[in-house]
């Protein structure tokens, strides 16, 4: 972006920040394992849950934290007491306040009212401090990504796709970095007051995808709390703040200068049509991609990016005009509405998926469906479900607690019992199956032909629709319509989604309660920059167990999972008696029953006779997804192998047979899209029918991505790829 106009003087505390960090980083750096393992201890352990923020002034709760942490040091040396505290208590009082009026958005000052009403506070963090953290823990990675694109090595990274290769190409030579941010803006409600607070995040797309999606890696730039939603004149006023945090001032490390860029935007509807100062989701017009007439139920529409590019935008921000509100938004200035990804979390999870599933239980929840396409008896549902083979770590996701359970329950055994079960009407079935296959293309990395989400989205728009247009919201207007536009920009979205956003949000405001209402902001203010403490720990941990941790910091770890990649063991020797087939393997090795990977952890049948966790795939020659089944792990020569039986898919003629039968009920575009959805199936490597072909094989190790999800057919098993893609759960 260009600033323009956007004037905003940051230097010197951009200065101030950044030499505490420095200064930070250097401590953390020095300091001892021990040091860092009880900094790190007191963070994560039953003390993190409210204590690592414990700046509460006089409340007796914030003073028990307090004498907690004083109470676990008093039984150290005191020169070990101090090096933890020089680091615990780091100036954590260093963010900046600003406030602003909600209204008409001019500076204001605390308690004093402005067109009515208080004014909104912005606590300003700034994110250049935790920029030079990450930059300085991931340049490797984030270098390799870079060179791996240029070599044509590297296609399924968002910096591949089409909307972040210019600035990228941008770059001038191989030690200039033009960084590629995602803003996300949301409202976090907090027990015990009627205030809100609205997080300010950044996500770097230029990271790894699973690194750039940890909470520890989202850069907190502020908050603004309110008593009210914030307005876009709110917005406006805080933005150029923001812009300048980020992209006013560039950064080095060793050989390298960075410079970070707000590309585009992340966020739930109601904040992201506050910030681009759109009309509310019902509003004619108010689509962020099209210019589609409906209101509460929309149809197609003449595409933004066409009908309105660029500076036409603008121009209908600035006059009110196309769905837009009576406040030009000045965010639009450098990102259009439909330079944005959409939000898989909110538009599948809390969306069409969420409304589906209702409605396939609307005879228990006792909802009123919106037609009679998904009616059927919820106890031969429940049935159906039960049949489905889940891989243990997903099997409390049919409680459907969050956004991120409801997609993998909709993606996977809804969608195994609709391939299979005759008791739901064949156009339930074809556009459930529609439905989640989107979402499954997402979180694997299995390849499907061309035009798979076309396909995929019309299908289920076409069987949604004739059933009732009231199932096309604004949420499932945007997926069925525009999501293969935007997966051609911005590839995958689903690491780009408000997944990892609200993920960071809980981890940064954890401890809030009813006993917090007093010094409300004070204390939000001191737990940010303890958050940016947190986050400094965790990345040295992680640094130094790359290079060559210590025996006390291997220790610490095998206690503390989650802190650095999932690590590569096997255990559980198998001792029972082996199949013939597999006697040839067991002499002169140890076989051993279970083996963890970074996908997830395989058990055997030997070790585990009712195992749920002994499917998976495997690329292959030429790049291509197989399915296994685990039979053990085992040592040779020093390097773990897998010995697996692989399977065999049936002709493809004679897959899918009780979908092919479906077929026979309808006709014409009925009959059409029911074919592309089983041909569809049949090419996308995610997906496999097929039977265990008594073989055994040995498979690479490192070839392994993802676990298997199934379904009996009778004929043979319908298999699902389960993960595969980094997406923050």
């Amino acid at each position: 972006m260009d600033l323009g106009e956007m004037n905003v003087d940051v230097d010197g505390e951009e200065n101030c920040l950044d030499s505490m960090t420095s200064e930070l980083v250097n401590d953390l750096r020095d300091c001892s394992d021990k040091v860092l393992q009880f900094l790190a201890s007191a963070c994560l352990d039953r003390l993190s849950e409210n204590g690592y923020f414990f700046d509460l002034g006089c409340f007796t709760y914030g003073l028990t934290i307090i004498l907690g942490f004083e109470r676990f040091l008093s039984s150290h040396e005191e020169d070990f007491a101090d090096s933890v505290r020089k680091i615990w208590d780091y100036k954590k009082n260093k963010c900046t306040v600003s406030y602003y009026c909600n209204i008409c958005g001019s500076n204001g000052k605390e308690n004093i009212k402005c067109c009515n009403e208080f004014p909104a506070k912005f606590v300003r963090n700034g994110v250049m401090p935790q920029l030079q953290q990450i930059m300085s823990t991931y340049l490797s990675k984030i270098v390799s990504i870079r060179k791996d694109l240029n070599e044509g090595r590297q296609q399924t990274h968002n910096l591949a796709a089409q909307f972040f290769t210019p600035l990228r190409s941008s770059e001038e030579s191989e030690y200039e970095l033009r960084l590629s941010g995602i803003l996300s803006i949301d409202g976090v409600a907090v027990p015990g007051t009627s205030k809100k607070l609205w997080p300010i995040s950044i996500m770097l797309v230029d990271l790894p995808t699973g690194d750039m999606q940890k909470s520890s890696n989202v850069m907190l730039e502020g908050m603004i709390e309110s008593s009210s939603n914030p307005s876009t004149t709110l917005w406006n006023s805080v933005l150029p703040i923001i812009l300048a945090d980020c992209e006013a001032r560039e950064g080095s490390v060793g050989m390298y200068k960075y410079k970070l860029h707000i590309v585009t935007v992340s966020a739930d509807q109601p904040a992201k049509r506050s910030l681009f100062g759109m009309k509310g989701h019902h509003g004619s017009l108010s689509c962020f991609f099209c210019l589609s007439a409906g209101t509460f139920y929309k149809l197609g529409g003449e595409k933004r990016a066409e009908k309105r590019p660029d500076n036409l935008t603008v121009i209908d921000s600035e006059s009110g005009l196309n769905g837009f509100g009576n406040v030009a938004a000045k965010i639009v200035q450098f990102v259009k509405p439909y330079e944005t990804p959409i939000d898989c979390l909110h538009n599948l999870g809390e969306g069409v998926y969420e409304n589906v599933t209702k409605e396939l239980f609307s005879k228990v929840n006792k909802s009123t469906p919106k037609s009679d396409l998904f009616e059927c008896d919820s106890n031969t549902l429940q049935n159906a479900l039960n049949s489905v083979i889940l891989p243990s770590s997903y099997s409390e996701i049919g409680n459907c607690r969050n956004g991120s359970d409801k997609i993998s329950f909709f993606r996977l055994p809804l969608a195994l019992v609709a391939v299979q079960s005759e008791f739901l009407k064949p156009q339930a079935r074809f556009a459930i199956i529609a439905l989640s296959m989107i979402a499954n293309k997402m979180y694997t990395t299995g390849k499907g032909p061309a035009l798979f989400d076309e396909q995929m989205c019309s299908a289920a728009l076409w069987f949604l629709k004739e059933a009732s247009e009231e199932y096309l919201s604004c949420k499932t207007h945007e997926v069925l319509f525009h999501l293969p536009d935007v997966v051609h920009a911005f590839g995958n979205i689903g690491p780009l989604g408000t997944f990892a956003f609200e993920s960071s949000y809980q981890f940064a405001l954890m401890g809030y309660s009813t006993r917090m209402t007093r010094h409300f902001s004070e204390t939000a203010c001191a737990r940010m920059f303890r958050v940016l403490i947190h986050n400094a720990i965790r990345r040295e941990i992680s640094r130094r167990f790359a290079e060559n941790p210590s025996p006390s910091l291997k220790k610490f770890l095998t206690f503390t999972k989650g802190l650095t990649p999932q690590q590569v063991y096997y255990n559980n020797v198998i001792s029972c008696q082996l199949e013939n087939i597999d006697e040839p393997y067991g002499d002169g090795n140890t076989l051993y029953g279970s083996l963890s990977l970074p996908c997830g952890k395989l058990k055997s049948e030997y070790y585990e006779s009712s195992t749920k966790d002994d499917v998976f795939f495997a690329v292959k020659e030429g790049g291509h997804l197989e399915c296994f089944r685990f039979v053990a792990a085992m040592v040779d020569a020093g390097e773990i192998k897998i010995l697996a039986e692989p399977f065999n898919e049936i002709n493809v003629a004679n897959q899918f047979p009780s979908l092919s039968k479906a077929l026979q009920e309808l006709d014409n575009t009925d009959l059409y899209y029911g074919q592309e959805v089983i041909r569809m199936l049949k090419e996308f490597e995610g997906v496999k029918f097929c039977q265990l072909s008594e073989r055994r094989v040995s498979v690479p190790l490192k070839s392994v991505i993802s676990l298997g999800s199934y379904i009996d057919c009778g004929d043979g098993l319908c298999v699902f790829a389960v993960n595969g893609t980094m997406i923050h759960n």
